[in-house]
Formats: structure tokens, C-alpha cells, sequence
């Protein structure tokens, strides 16, 4: 068999000797891992974008939506109340009944009062 060497002990390398005046000369450099002078203003301008895009919705947005909503409710209640007051006038406008009853041969009417006479007989009779 081999003989077994007992382990060498290699002497712990000797620190090289530095420069007593050499912190002195370097500027001191912290490591910031990944974030340079350049990142960390890409990230503060976004930022600053997306703040104002909050600040944008919250103040200019969301306060005209309301106020779509509010106009719209307005417009429908001046409808509403337009309607009304068309049917209103239109059944103060409209004749009252007559005492005839008033048919017409070929012509059908939609009309609750007389048709006005036009190409076809008219025919009333008093009632």
C-alpha cells in the first residue's frame, strides 16, 4: 500500500502591505447594488407620472363624470317634462267630440277626429 503523507501545512499567505495614505487618496464609493444615478432617476419620473395620472383622475376626471351624470338626470327630467307638456297642449288643441259620427269608405284614418275631405266620399251623419 501507498504510503499515507501526512498534510503538508502551506503557511497563510502574507497580506500584502498597503499604502497607509491610500483611503486618504480614494473617495469613498458606496455600493448601491444595481441602482446608479440613472435608475434611480428613471424610477422618481415615473413615479412622478403615475402620481399625476392619480392626481389627473382624482381632480379632472372623476369630478366631470359626475357632472355627466348630473346633466344627463337634467336633460331627462326636461324630456319628462317636455313630454308632458306637449300631450298636455295637444289635448287642449284637440276639437271637442262631435255630435256626428264620421266614416269614410275606401280611406281608413288613424285619426280620432274627422279626416279632412280629400279624392274619396266623406259621408257624416248628424247624430
Amino acid at each position: 500500500m501507498a504510503e499515507i503523507e501526512p498534510p503538508v501545512e502551506q503557511a497563510a499567505p502574507e497580506a500584502p502591505t498597503q499604502d497607509p495614505t491610500l483611503y486618504s487618496r480614494r473617495p469613498r464609493k458606496v455600493y448601491a447594488g444595481m441602482w446608479g444615478p440613472l435608475e434611480i432617476a428613471a424610477v422618481a419620473v415615473s413615479g412622478f407620472f403615475v402620481f399625476a395620472a392619480i392626481a389627473l383622475y382624482a381632480f379632472v376626471v372623476a369630478p366631470s363624470n359626475n357632472e355627466v351624470v348630473k346633466n344627463r338626470s337634467e336633460a331627462d327630467r326636461l324630456e319628462a317634462e317636455r313630454i308632458s307638456a306637449q300631450t298636455s297642449t295637444a289635448r287642449s288643441l284637440r276639437p271637442k267630440a262631435r255630435s256626428q259620427s264620421c266614416s269614410t269608405a275606401p280611406i281608413i284614418s288613424n285619426s280620432a277626429i274627422c279626416p279632412p275631405p280629400t279624392t274619396a266620399a266623406v259621408r257624416c251623419t248628424s247624430g
